[in-house]
């Protein structure tokens, strides 16, 4: 007998619609933190109580300039790593010194709880039209959907997301048909007109 965890597929925002979710005017500030965490998880893979947990002294520069998140998962206690976008920089930097709504100042964001969250990315994802149901962990989806289809190689995404076996980062490479395409596509242009049959 053997029992095999029943994985549900997860769902992700397309490219579009994270465009969508950067540009949609948000008249109350509220909904625009909300937004920029939101965007934050989709740039970086972090999980809402990964969000929650990180502060400034989680953020690093290298000598190259490069900006760092280094922690251990909350779920697992597993290390990640993950050098930030642009787009990731601009969002903590936006959040220094603002100190309202966050748990203490050392607080990257003012993340609150999980069920405020939730309910605040519902709205959100109306405004933006989004084809799937944005819970706090889309984020996280969206981003492991994204590296994979900008090349990340699964062994890097394994450590970025902090997981404990590649089989919880493969889930991800499943959801795309794109990337299989692409990567026979990359193997045809190789090996393509090397094998021919024998008249």
């Amino acid at each position: 007998f053997g029992c095999k965890p029943g994985y549900k597929r997860r769902s992700f925002l397309s490219e579009e619609e994270l465009q969508r979710l950067i540009h949609v005017e948000l008249r109350y500030k509220r909904q625009q933190a909300m937004r920029d965490m939101l965007l934050f998880m989709c740039f970086t893979g972090l999980a809402f109580a990964d969000l929650k947990a990180i502060t400034y002294k989680n953020i690093h520069t290298d000598s190259d300039g490069g900006t760092w998140l280094m922690g251990n998962r909350i779920k697992t206690g597993v290390a990640y790593v993950v050098k930030l976008l642009p787009i990731a920089i601009e969002l903590v930097e936006k959040y220094k010194g603002d100190n309202k709504k966050k748990d203490s100042p050392d607080c990257v964001f003012p993340v609150g709880d999980y069920e405020t969250m939730k309910s605040s990315f519902k709205v959100l994802g109306k405004k933006c039209n989004c084809n799937v149901n944005i819970t706090p962990h889309i984020g996280r989806h969206t981003f492991a959907v994204l590296a994979i289809l900008k090349g990340m190689p699964l062994e890097t995404l394994q450590k970025v997301l902090g997981h404990k076996s590649i089989l919880s980062t493969q889930v991800y490479a499943e959801l795309i048909n794109p990337k299989v395409g692409e990567d026979t596509d990359r193997m045809c242009d190789k090996i393509g007109s090397v094998y021919r049959l024998a008249n």
